[in-house]
């Protein structure tokens, strides 16, 4: 059952980084793809259920492996705290990636206006993967 919860937790991970994704495209060529603020708005309400989806999910494999035994135990947190090093290090460069794009976007198009969303995003990947990587860091504990 634990293996389940962590397969649709890097369902929801990866669902949240394509939504991510799809976001910064649109915020980077908003001038050129005449995207509506809804469909953006949209985007951001579904990448949110998507990421607090994924620690729901990460929290039940958590405690399905705190009732094993002692064994069984210590290899699940060995393999959730492997799980969240990766995925926290994915995050932690998808918002370095939206840096650089935000540099980019910002010298090419030389306005202000669709900064704020590619701030937001930066901001929101840090923060995932920095909370990825403290699990981590306090199941290797």
């Amino acid at each position: 059952m634990a293996d389940l919860f962590l397969v649709l937790f890097r369902v929801s991970n990866f669902a949240a980084l394509v939504i991510a994704a799809a976001i910064c495209v649109c915020r980077a060529l908003e001038s050129k793809l005449k995207v509506p603020k809804e469909v953006t708005d949209s985007f951001s309400a579904q990448l949110k259920s998507c990421r607090n989806t994924s620690l729901i999910f990460l929290f039940l494999a958590w405690f399905i492996y705190s009732a094993k035994a002692e064994e069984e135990c210590l290899a699940g947190y060995a393999g959730i705290s492997g799980l969240c090093s990766r995925i926290g290090c994915v995050w932690v460069g998808f918002a370095f990636a939206c840096i650089v794009m935000s540099v980019v976007v910002g010298l090419v198009q030389r306005k202000s206006g669709g900064q704020t969303g590619m701030e937001q995003l930066r901001g929101s990947g840090i923060r995932n993967g920095i909370l990825f990587l403290l699990i981590a860091f306090a199941l290797n504990i």
